[in-house]
């Protein structure tokens, strides 16, 4: 029986060169999701927000789904994983890794 389930986040004052969120499953690095730079419009004081979707699967058939929106002020980020296995939930980690230049 496949079951999903959702974890959703948020960080304050990202930076507005982009960055990694990684995804861990028991402490192994599932996946890497690039977050791009933030631009400026041509308001030149204006930065855009952006909007990232990836869709991943794992070795076991597990389904990740990520939903990444950065702006100047925080990044949110939700990620729905459908699988089959009723304990992934307690194995699960994510971390964002900004990018300093």
């Amino acid at each position: 029986m496949h079951i999903k389930f959702k974890l959703i986040g948020e960080k304050y004052s990202p930076t507005i060169y982009g960055g990694y969120f990684i995804i861990y499953n028991n402490d192994i690095e599932v996946s890497i999701v690039c977050i791009p730079s933030l631009t400026i419009s041509n308001d030149s004081n204006v930065f855009n927000s952006i909007i990232k979707e990836s869709c991943i699967y794992d070795e076991c058939g597990n389904e990740y789904d990520i939903d990444i929106v950065l702006s100047i002020n925080k990044i949110i980020w939700r990620l729905v994983i459908e699988t089959t296995d009723n304990i992934l939930r307690d194995k699960i980690k994510v971390e964002y890794q900004p990018t300093y230049f």
